[in-house]
C-alpha cells in the first residue's frame, strides 16, 4: 500500500489557526458508512446524531508544557542567557531511577532535540534553576542514546513530577508546526475533560466539546467513558517511505481501567453503540484488544498501526478532525470508514471549505 494513496491538496488558508468559539459550533461532517452520504452537521448536534445509551469514549491525557530551551553551558542556563542553544520536546515518560545514599532520584525520557547534531551521547543539557517545593536547584538531561530515527533517550537529574514542574515553569505550548501563533494560555490548546498530564499533543478530536456540550450529552442520555493515551511520537510523526507498511509506530502509554471498561461492554450488550473520540481512544481500545485478546483493564504501551484491511473489535463509530496528509492518522480513519468513501469525503471537505487540522472542524463517522 503505496502512502501516495493518503495524500491530498490542501489549500493553506483552509489550516485552521485557532479554536471556534463556542466550541461545539464547529463544523461537523456525518459520514454514514453504510449509506455512503454526508450530512453536514455542527458538533453540537451530536445530542441528536446518537441515541440514550449510547458511549462516547475519551482521551483524558492532558497537554503540559513540553516544549523546553536548553543551553550547554550551565551559567548560560541559570540565567537564561539568550535562546538558548536547541530546542528539547519532551514526548515520552520511560521510568524512574531511584536514588541512593549520595544521588537524589532521577527519571528517563524520550525526547527530540533540535537541532540534534549538537549533542552527542554523554553530553549534559542544562535548563536553568527550578525552585519549587521539595526542590530548589538547577535541572540537567543527560543524553543516553541517541536512535536512527531521531528520538533521543535522556536522563534527568531529577524525578518525573519535578520534569513536570520544569515545563511548566519554563515551557512552551507545543502547538504543531503549521500553527502560527503560539496560543497565550495553555488551556487554549486543551480538551475541557482533560485531567491526567503526560501528553505532549492535544487529542484534538475532544477539542469540539464544552462544558455546555458536555452537560448537553448527558442530559441527553449519552454516556461517557474515559481512556488514556499520553500523545507522543506514535500519534505526530509522519509516514516518510514510499510504502505503508514501511512505516514504524512508535509506542505510547495507554491505561483503561475496569469501571470504564463495563460502561463500553455494557452498552454493546444493551445493542448501544460506542463512539472513540479521536484516533488516540481508537488505539487505547482496539490496541489493548489485540494485546491482550480482549478489553480487560491495562496500563503500558500500545504501538498498533490500524491501516486499511483491519477488523474492529470495539468501536462502532468515529469523530475525529481532518487529519494532515499521509500521516497514519489518516490511515486509521481510511481503515475505519474505507479508503474510497474517505476520500470522498476529504474532497468534499475541501470543496466546503471545512476548517482542516489540530483547531479545524470535525467529521463523524457512523
Amino acid at each position: 500500500m503505496n502512502t501516495s494513496e493518503f495524500d491530498y491538496n490542501l489549500p493553506k488558508e483552509l489550516i485552521a489557526q485557532k479554536p471556534i468559539e463556542p466550541r461545539e459550533l464547529s463544523r461537523m461532517l456525518v459520514v454514514d458508512r453504510s449509506t455512503r452520504k454526508f450530512t453536514e452537521a455542527r458538533a453540537r448536534d451530536i445530542i441528536t446524531l446518537l441515541k440514550p445509551g449510547d458511549v462516547l469514549v475519551r482521551n483524558v491525557s492532558r497537554v503540559f508544557n513540553a516544549r523546553l530551551r536548553g543551553w550547554k553551558k550551565v551559567e548560560e542556563a541559570r540565567d537564561r542567557k539568550g535562546g538558548g542553544d536547541c530546542e528539547v520536546l519532551v514526548t515520552k515518560f520511560l521510568h524512574e531511577i531511584p536514588g541512593g545514599e549520595v544521588s537524589l532520584p532521577r527519571s528517563q525520557w524520550e525526547v527530540l532535540i533540535k537541532p540534534g547534531k549538537k549533542f552527542h551521547e554523554g553530553d549534559d543539557i542544562y535548563f536553568g534553576n527550578l525552585n519549587v517545593d521539595s526542590f530548589g536547584g538547577g535541572v540537567s538531561a543527560t543524553v543516553m542514546k541517541k536512535h536512527e530515527d531521531g528520538v533521543v533517550e535522556v536522563q534527568f537529574n531529577v524525578e518525573k513530577q519535578f520534569v513536570f514542574d520544569l515545563c511548566e515553569a519554563f515551557g512552551e505550548v507545543p502547538v504543531p508546526p503549521y500553527v502560527e501563533k503560539v496560543p497565550d494560555n495553555l488551556e487554549d490548546y486543551q480538551n475541557v475533560y482533560a485531567r491526567e498530564l503526560g501528553s505532549a499533543a492535544a487529542p484534538t478530536a475532544g477539542f469540539h466539546f464544552s462544558e455546555n456540550l458536555l452537560a448537553l450529552c448527558e442530559s441527553h442520555g449519552i454516556q461517557f467513558a474515559d481512556v488514556v493515551l499520553d500523545v507522543g511520537i506514535g500519534t505526530f510523526r509522519p509516514m516518510k517511505g514510499d510504502a505503508v507498511e514501511e512505516h514504524e509506530m512508535h509506542a505510547e502509554r495507554v491505561s483503561i481501567d475496569q469501571e470504564n471498561i463495563e460502561k463500553i461492554l455494557q452498552a454493546h450488550v444493551n445493542g448501544n453503540r460506542v463512539i472513540a473520540v479521536g484516533t488516540t481512544t481508537v488505539r487505547v481500545l482496539e490496541g489493548v484488544y489485540q494485546k491482550m485478546g480482549a478489553l480487560v483493564p491495562y496500563e503500558g504501551d500500545v504501538n498498533l498501526f490500524i491501516k486499511p484491511g483491519f477488523e474492529f473489535k470495539v468501536i462502532d463509530g468515529l469523530m475525529t478532525n481532518f487529519h494532515l496528509p499521509k500521516s497514519t492518522l489518516l490511515v486509521l480513519v481510511s481503515a475505519f470508514g474505507g479508503q474510497e468513501l474517505i476520500k470522498m469525503a476529504y474532497d468534499f471537505a475541501v470543496k466546503e471549505k471545512y476548517r482542516f487540522y489540530s483547531f479545524g472542524d470535525a467529521m463523524l463517522i457512523l
